[in-house]
C-alpha cells in the first residue's frame, strides 16, 4: 500500500493537504505544526476513531482530542494505491466524529467492496490495529514494543500456522480464571466443598457422641430409678408415706414419657411445617375437598391433553382467500368466495385467540391446584392429602397423650407430695429424685438435638454426595492444571520457532543502526532483549543501555517485525513521529541509511521537527 495524499479538517489541521511519494518521505515541520496530528489522522483513516471506552489510559478519545479548532465538522480524506488500484477513503462526522466511511475507486463513485469501516486498516496493511501500533506506528514515546495478545496472534499466524487467533497469554488468562473458580487461596468450589464436608463429618461425629451419651443416660436412668426405689424402701416411712413414694416414682416415669412424646410431636410438626398444606387442619371435610380437587385437576389435565396444534383449515382458509382474491383480478365472480374465506379466517383467528386465553386460564388453575398439594399429577393429590392427614393425626395424638400425662402428673404431684422429712434417708431420697428429673430433662435435649440432625442414613448419604462432588471438582481442577502446563509447553515450543527469526532480523538491523558495535542479540517470550557488545564477555539486558541505544534497539525490533509481512499481503507504510530524536548524528545517519534501504520495498513517512534527517539524507545522496 502506498499513500499518495491526505487532507483533513482534524484538530489543528484546518482544511489542509499533504502530498506524499513512494519510498522515504522526510516531513520536517516545527513543533505544534501538526506532525503528530497527521500521524493520528492516518491511523483514524485506516482503523477508525478511538471511542471513549477504547481510548488508552490517560488519553482523551479521538473525538475530543482532535476536534477541529475552528469548531467546524471533522472530516478526512486519504488517496492511496492498493493492489494496483487507486482508492479514495473518506471519513466524516454526520453520524458522529469520523464515523461515516466510504471507500471508492479514485475518480469514480464505484465502491470498493473489500473495504469496510470496521476492517479497512487490517485489509490494507495486513495488520490488526494493536499490531499496527506495536510495529509500524512509531513515536518517540512509543518505540518500546511489549507483547500483547493481538501481536502474539499475528506472530503465530505469520511464522507458523497461518491461523490468526491464537494467543498464549489470552488462553492462559482464561485458564487461570477457570482455575480460580475451583481453588484460589481459601476460596473457590473446592474449598467450599471441603468446608461443607468437614461440617458434615463433624456433625456425624457429634451425632455418634450424642447417641453414646443417650445410651449412657438411659442406663443411668434405670440405675437411678432402681436406687430411688431402694431408698424409698429403706427410708422406714409409714405405709401412707410409702404409697406417696410409689406415686412419686410413677411421677418421674411419666415425666420421662411426656418428654419423649413431646419430642416426637415436635419432630412431626417440623415435617408438617414444610408441607404446602401446613396450617390446614384435616377435618372431616378435608379429604372430601381433596378428592374434589383431584377430580377437578384430572378434568383440567384431560381438557389440556385434548387440545392439539392449530388446525390445518385455519391456515388454509386465509391462503385460499388470498389466492381467490388474486384470481378475482381475472374473474370478478371469485371475489365473493375470496371475501367469504377471508371472513371465515378472521372469525377462526378470533376464536383461536379466545381458545388460547381459555387454555392459559386452565393451565393456571391446574398449576394452582397441584402446587397447593405439592403434587406433580392429579393422582397424587389424594394420596398426599391422606399422608398429611395421617401425620397430623399422629402429631395431635402425641400432643394429646402428652397433655393427658401432664394432667395426671399434676394430680400425682398433689397426691404424692412428701412432707418435709427428717433424717438422712429422706434427704438421700429427695436428692435422688432431683437427679432423676435433671437426667430426664438432659436426655430429652439430647434426643431433640439428634432428631434435628436427621437420621444417620441421611447424613451418610450427604457425606457420600459431597465426597463424590469433591472428587469431580479435583478431577476438573487437575485437568485445568494439566491444560495450563501443556499450554505453557506449547507456547515455549512456539517461541522457539518464532524467536530465532525475529532475533536474527533484529540483530541485523541493530548492527546496522549501531555501526556493528553490538553483536549477538536474544529475545525472550515478552520480546525483552539482551545484547552483547563486540569484545564483551557477557550479554546485558536492555535496561543497562543508554536511552539512545535503547531507542535504536527498539527501532531495530520494530523494523524486524515490520519485515515479517504475511504471505500475500502488501508491505504497509512505516510511520515515524520524531522517533529518531535521541539518536546522535552518527547513528542518525546510519538510521537514515537503513530506512532508505527499506524504502525500496515500502513507503516510509518520517515526521521530524529537526533538520538533521534531511541533511543526513542529502549527504547520503551527494555521497552516492
Amino acid at each position: 500500500m502506498i499513500i499518495r495524499s491526505m487532507s483533513a479538517n482534524f484538530g489543528v489541521l484546518s482544511n489542509v493537504s499533504l502530498d506524499l511519494e513512494p519510498g522515504l518521505n522526510i516531513l520536517q515541520a516545527p513543533n505544534e505544526s501538526g506532525k503528530s496530528t497527521w500521524c493520528a489522522l492516518l491511523r483514524v483513516m485506516l482503523y477508525g476513531p478511538e471511542t471513549l471506552r477504547g481510548s488508552r489510559a490517560g488519553r482523551l478519545p479521538d473525538r475530543e482530542r482532535y476536534a477541529p479548532w475552528d469548531g467546524t465538522p471533522m472530516w478526512g480524506r486519504m488517496d492511496l494505491t492498493w493492489q494496483g488500484k487507486d482508492i479514495t477513503l473518506r471519513r466524516s462526522g454526520a453520524n458522529g466524529p469520523m464515523r461515516d466511511f466510504s471507500a471508492v475507486y479514485t475518480g469514480t463513485g464505484e465502491p470498493v467492496s473489500a473495504l469496510h469501516a470496521a476492517d479497512t486498516g487490517e485489509q490494507l496493511t495486513g495488520l490488526p490495529e494493536e499490531v499496527f501500533r506495536r510495529t509500524a506506528f512509531i513515536g518517540p514515546a512509543g518505540l518500546a514494543v511489549g507483547q500483547g495478545q493481538e501481536l502474539e496472534k499475528w506472530l503465530a499466524a505469520t511464522v507458523s500456522s497461518g491461523e490468526e487467533g491464537i494467543s498464549y497469554s489470552e488462553a492462559a488468562a482464561r485458564l487461570k480464571g477457570w482455575q480460580r473458580q475451583y481453588r484460589y487461596r481459601n476460596q473457590g468450589l473446592i474449598p467450599e466443598t471441603e468446608n461443607e464436608l468437614r461440617e458434615l463429618r463433624a456433625q456425624c461425629s457429634e451425632a455418634e457422641s450424642l447417641r453414646a451419651e443417650l445410651d449412657e443416660l438411659s442406663a443411668r436412668e434405670r440405675e437411678l430409678m432402681n436406687d430411688y426405689t431402694e431408698l424409698a424402701g429403706r427410708a422406714g416411712l409409714p405405709a401412707g408415706e410409702q404409697r406417696k413414694l410409689r406415686l412419686q416414682q410413677e411421677l418421674l416415669e411419666m415425666e420421662g414419657e411426656i418428654l419423649r412424646r413431646e419430642s416426637e410431636a415436635e419432630t412431626l410438626r417440623a415435617s408438617l411445617r414444610r408441607d404446602p398444606l401446613w396450617d390446614t387442619e384435616p377435618d372431616e371435610a378435608f379429604l372430601a375437598a381433596a378428592e374434589e380437587d383431584r377430580r377437578r385437576a384430572a378434568k383440567l389435565k384431560s381438557r389440556l391433553s385434548r387440545r392439539t396444534g392449530t388446525p390445518s383449515y385455519r391456515l388454509l382458509l386465509p391462503a385460499l382467500g388470498v389466492l381467490l382474491g388474486l384470481a378475482a383480478i381475472w374473474s370478478l365472480w371469485l371475489l365473493i368466495p375470496a371475501l367469504l374465506c377471508l371472513g371465515a379466517a378472521a372469525g377462526l383467528w378470533i376464536s383461536g385467540c379466545r381458545s388460547a386465553a381459555a387454555v392459559r386460564r386452565t393451565e393456571r388453575e391446574l398449576d394452582g391446584l397441584l402446587r397447593r398439594y405439592g403434587a406433580d399429577t392429579p393422582r397424587e393429590i389424594r394420596s398426599h392429602a391422606e399422608n398429611y392427614a395421617e401425620l397430623w393425626r399422629e402429631m395431635t395424638s402425641l400432643q394429646a397423650a402428652a397433655e393427658e400425662l401432664r394432667t395426671r402428673t399434676r394430680q400425682l404431684e398433689v397426691d404424692g407430695k412428701l412432707p418435709a422429712a427428717e433424717g438422712e434417708g429422706s434427704r438421700e431420697l429427695t436428692q435422688a429424685g432431683e437427679e432423676l428429673r435433671a437426667l430426664l430433662a438432659r436426655r430429652a435435649r439430647v434426643q431433640d438435638r439428634l432428631e434435628a440432625m436427621g437420621t444417620e442414613e441421611e447424613t451418610g448419604r450427604r457425606i457420600a454426595e459431597k465426597e463424590n462432588r469433591l472428587r469431580e471438582l479435583e478431577r476438573r481442577a487437575a485437568a485445568l492444571e494439566l491444560a495450563a502446563e501443556e499450554l505453557a509447553a506449547a507456547d515455549e515450543e512456539m517461541h522457539s520457532l518464532i524467536a530465532p527469526g525475529i532475533s536474527r532480523r533484529t540483530e541485523s538491523f541493530f548492527r546496522q543502526l549501531t555501526g556493528e558495535r553490538y553483536g549477538e542479540l536474544a529475545l525472550d517470550q515478552k520480546l525483552q532483549a539482551s545484547v552483547q557488545r563486540a569484545g564483551d564477555a557477557l550479554p546485558h539486558a536492555e535496561s543497562f543501555l543508554s536511552r539512545g541505544t535503547r531507542d535504536q534497539l527498539y527501532l531495530a525490533l520494530r523494523l524486524a517485525l515490520c519485515s515479517m509481512t504475511p504471505v500475500g499481503a502488501e508491505p504497509c507504510p512505516i510511520i515515524l513521529d520524531d522517533a529518531l530524536i535521541s539518536f546522535d548524528d552518527e547513528r542518525l545517519g546510519l538510521a537514515i541509511d537503513c530506512l532508505s534501504e527499506l524504502a525500496a520495498e515500502r513507503q516510509i513517512l518520517l515526521f521530524t521537527c529537526q533538520g538533521r534527517e534531511l541533511r543526513a539524507l542529502r549527504s547520503k545522496k551527494s555521497g552516492a
